[in-house]
Order: structure tokens, then sequence, then C-alpha cells
């Protein structure tokens, strides 16, 4: 995929049988399904404006799936922290909000993982 060509990006948190779970609470309220508008994050972000970077996010593929096990949930949720850092209200905090709170809820189910796609 080309440097700088924005691509839609969802994630999903599944279950270890590959079931996707819905309906959580959004943390600006209401309720959302899966974690959207993180395309800038992903794609082509100058990771380095923050320290000590974004790791993660940085190490997806924006073109593809990627599956990220329960495990990596801690080094996520600092991911997100950061890039909460450096954006304004609207879509994008919104989006890494939900992540955040995804993230958060897959640390406490060992079976379970994120499913990161694009479309």
């Amino acid at each position: 995929m080309p440097q700088n060509q924005l691509v839609a990006i969802y994630v999903e948190l599944r279950d270890g049988s590959g079931r996707v779970h819905t309906r959580w609470p959004d943390p600006t309220g209401g309720t959302f399904d899966a974690a959207a508008d993180l395309d800038r994050f992903v794609d082509s972000y100058p990771y380095d404006q923050v320290e000590p970077g974004l790791p993660v996010l940085a190490s997806l593929d924006p073109g593809g799936e990627t599956v990220m096990p329960s495990g990596v949930m801690g080094q996520l949720i600092s991911d997100c922290a950061r890039a909460l850092t450096l954006v304004a209200a609207g879509a994008e905090k919104r989006g890494l909000l939900r992540l955040r709170a995804l993230a958060e809820e897959c640390s406490r189910r060992p079976d379970s993982a994120l499913h990161w796609f694009s479309v």
C-alpha cells in the first residue's frame, strides 16, 4: 500500500472461537461494536512525536489484517495513552478511546484477541 494513502481501519474484539463481541459501552456515550477512525495512526503517522513512540500502532500493516492477542494489550493501552496526547476532540479521539476500551476488555479475557482489518 502506498504511503499516505488512508484506508478505513476497524478493530473488533473476538473470543477464542472467533466470535465477535459487540455492544461495548462507548467512553463518549452510547455503545459501539468496533473501533475505527484510527487510519492516521496506523498508516503514516509520525510516531516519533511522543516518547517512546507508538510501537504497537507502528507495527500494524495498514493494508492487511492483524490479530493481536490479549498479552499485548498493556503495550497497546500505553500507545493509546500517548496517542491521545496528540489529538484534538473529534472522530480520531473517539476512535482511540474506543480502541483503549477494547484493549482493556481484551486484557481481561486471556482467550480473546483484537482483530484489525482494513476496507
